[in-house]
């Protein structure tokens, strides 16, 4: 959870979506922000955004230790917006939530 790449990617992850204060160092304090924030919505949010950079993390993983390709955070960061957004559209009572406002600040408590 904590190689370089992770890292900048979490790093990121603090400035754009202000959910977290400190990189995360271990599951329970994941689960300790995903659990802090406001409301069921809020909770679902942040679960979301959450799991979305754990998912592209272990593909970006695979591709390097399985296909030897590289991978940037940045590149990363921009499939942790759209998918994120695409999940939160499309499996949660979100409608109204719009991608300009989703990139530049999906701030969750900003969001609800």
């Amino acid at each position: 959870m904590l190689c370089r790449h992770a890292m900048e990617l979490w790093n990121w992850f603090m400035k754009w979506t202000g959910i977290m204060q400190d990189v995360p160092t271990s599951w329970s304090s994941l689960l300790d922000v995903m659990s802090s924030c406001t409301g069921k919505r809020g909770r679902k949010l942040a679960g979301t955004l959450i799991y979305t950079v754990l998912w592209l993390v272990w593909k970006d993983r695979n591709e390097v230790a399985f296909r030897k390709r590289r991978v940037y955070p940045m590149k990363t960061a921009d499939e942790v917006q759209l998918l994120s957004y695409n999940w939160i559209k499309g499996r949660g009572n979100f409608n109204w939530i719009r991608w300009h406002n989703w990139c530049s600040v999906p701030n969750v408590d900003k969001i609800l």
